[in-house]
């Protein structure tokens, strides 16, 4: 169930996105665009790279419960690597975040003589600053947690840093999706403004 909302948000968005680019193009809709398969893209990653950890993650505790010593350590070997991926992927995330609000801290000089893009590209300027302070914090957080699991021989330590990790994929997850509306929100705006 959780795959089926997942693959009908990502098609209802790029069914959104498609009958958009039909009523105007411009370098800002294609920016737009480039954010919305990026946020896509990102949301895409991190329900996979759940769905994986939870699994994962069932296996390793059922081995523990019912003392197979071998399954478990497979297991979580299999629990570390999706985790390293998963910090990896968000590592990039925060680097491409980064660019994106220098850059837009740079356009928003640019075009601080005209009045009427000034306050839109400081909102857009704040709002990737934000964006990539919050992703910081994701990968500092998700550091700290792959450090103390690995660090830790208790299986019930172990048990809740896994299901704090799980949490904070949700929130990612949730952030996620509020990226997405808030991209086809910017695209939806801009393409209004070329129909015009």
């Amino acid at each position: 169930m959780k795959h089926f909302k997942s693959n009908f948000l990502i098609a209802l968005i790029s069914l959104f996105v498609c009958a958009q680019l039909f009523a105007g193009s411009s370098q800002e809709l294609k920016q737009d665009q480039q954010d919305i398969n990026q946020s896509k893209k990102v949301f895409r990653n991190s329900v996979v790279t759940f769905n994986n950890l939870s699994l994962a993650v069932d296996f390793w505790h059922d081995a523990n419960l019912k003392g197979d010593r071998k399954a478990s350590d497979e297991h979580m070997q299999m629990i570390c690597q999706i985790i390293e991926d998963d910090i990896k992927a968000t590592y990039k995330e925060a680097s491409y975040a980064k660019l994106e609000s220098t850059y837009s801290k740079e356009e928003a000089k640019a075009k601080q003589n005209s009045k009427s893009s000034k306050k839109d590209d400081r909102f857009d300027y704040v709002d990737d600053k934000q964006d990539s302070n919050r992703i910081d914090l994701y990968v500092k957080s998700k550091q700290h947690l792959f450090k103390a699991l690995k660090q830790s021989n208790s299986f019930g330590f172990k048990y809740r840093l896994l299901a704090d990790y799980q949490q904070l994929l949700r929130q990612e997850m949730e952030q996620e999706k509020i990226e997405i509306a808030e991209d086809l929100g910017e695209f939806d705006e801009d393409s209004r403004k070329y129909r015009k």
